[in-house]
């Protein structure tokens, strides 16, 4: 209309010619003719908004879709990730356990330390309980295996321990599961996830017993400061020690250095320089429970005072600058020991009450000994620097033999570190699940 009017009055001769040729245009579209080519218009761009949005909802739907498979698997991964986790504990626990057993395959594996050999841990508690990690329609495959990674019998400065069993190594656990969704033909795999830990271990000696000073399952072992040293054998189960005893019916030991004194050259010990409180929060001695619980060496830099009766279990020494023992000390199962070692004092029993322990009381003063205020009766033995004659004429020593502190099976002990130094996890999730 604008180009129109431009022209009407750019040729006003032609006027009458365009206001006629206007009229017609405007007759042809009202015809029925116009109208279906608007209307045709407006239906294919009806058929192109709904082209549109299809593909839009078509695309909607696909994301939608896969969301909900990602969220499948990663709570499949979940599911397999927490099995992993509980059973990993329970092989953890089973690992300790067993490694402080000297029958156990583990502690063969581990004592042997041959890098790269592997057992299975095997999981009661995993197999009866495990489908209850799992939801309804699920199963899951699960195993634990520990493995040597490396093992050295040297110490950190290269030089070797006093045993040449003792060492440290790392031991590894693997726990493996593998989750599946149960169907009527077939059982897919979902999703599997591997948990990895290492853990220090360490094999030590408990009875040092060597060619420089006597073993263990001697009743009384004495390093006179002056004549020479002597000991008592257990003729007999129970034995009732006088200083007589020690003159007439004892036998001198010809090789038992001056300077030896056990444990002193060991450096793998389980525990050092801890003071009484420490041993209580460590769970060495509860005061709580009234329970003395020993794996391998433990070391206090304090006195210890036991009052009251304690109930033993494990197998282990306790080194301390001295002993006061004033009550029972029972041990809880018949392979269980202690071993109490006073570095610089003496032990001192005030009761009459059954102690199962070896007591060691030497110095480098050569000033060691047990002072027994009661009768005492000692399940295991006594080794000292010195015997009082007064002690054995006015008291009782009763000793009875621990056949354990002659078992040389019981010598060497694996203990397992509490932290983990190293974990690798690997998940896997499979494409198709659904």
């Amino acid at each position: 209309m604008l180009q129109i009017k431009m022209l009407i009055k750019a040729r006003p001769e032609s006027r009458l010619f365009l206001l006629r040729m206007q009229s017609h245009v405007d007759s042809i579209s009202m015809t029925p003719t116009g109208l279906r080519r608007t209307s045709g218009s407006l239906m294919s761009l009806m058929l192109f908004a709904a082209g549109i949005l299809s593909i839009f909802l078509l695309g909607y739907f696909r994301f939608f879709q896969e969301s909900a498979n990602i969220d499948k698997r990663l709570q499949h991964q979940q599911i397999a990730r927490q099995a992993a986790i509980s059973i990993n504990e329970e092989a953890l626990i089973r690992l300790k356990r067993e490694a402080f057993s000297p029958e156990s395959r583990i502690a063969a594996l581990l004592f042997n330390a041959v890098s790269g050999t592997e057992c299975d841990i095997q999981l009661p508690f995993s197999s009866k309980y495990a489908g209850q990690l799992i939801p309804q329609g699920y199963s899951c495959e699960y195993e634990s295996k520990v493995k040597v990674i490396g093992f050295t019998r040297l110490s950190p400065d290269g030089k070797p321990y006093a045993s040449k069993k003792e060492g440290h190594g790392i031991a590894a656990i693997t726990s493996t599961v593998v989750l599946r969704k149960d169907r009527e033909e077939k059982s897919s795999v979902l999703a599997s996830y591997k948990l990895e830990t290492h853990l220090d271990y360490l094999v030590l000696s408990v009875f040092p017993g060597t060619s420089e000073h006597p073993a263990f399952d001697k009743a009384l072992s004495v390093r006179n400061t002056g004549g020479k040293p002597r000991i008592i054998p257990f003729v007999t189960n129970r034995l009732q020690l006088s200083f007589n005893d020690l003159q007439n019916n004892s036998n001198v030991i010809e090789n038992w250095g001056d300077s030896s004194l056990p444990y002193q050259e060991h450096s793998l010990w389980t525990a050092k320089n801890l003071d009484p409180a420490a041993l209580n929060n460590a769970g060495f001695i509860d005061h709580e429970k009234r329970h003395i619980n020993l794996r391998g060496i433990v070391h206090c830099q304090e006195d210890i005072k036991l009052h009251g009766n304690w109930e033993m279990r494990g197998r282990g020494v306790l080194i301390a600058d001295s002993f006061e023992i004033s009550g029972a000390v029972i041990k809880a199962e018949s392979k269980d020991f202690a071993i109490f070692y006073a570095r610089h004092g003496n032990i001192v029993i005030n009761t009459d009450l059954q102690i199962h322990a070896g007591l060691i009381a030497m110095n480098d003063k050569r000033s060691g000994t047990v002072l027994p205020g009661k009768n005492a009766d000692i399940h295991g033995f006594i080794m000292v620097d010195r015997i009082s004659p007064d002690i054995l004429a006015e008291k009782s020593l009763d000793l009875t033999q621990n056949p354990i502190f002659g078992d040389k099976s019981y010598d060497h002990q694996i203990i397992v570190g509490d932290w983990i130094n190293f974990i690798s996890q690997t998940r896997q999730a499979d494409a198709h699940s659904n």
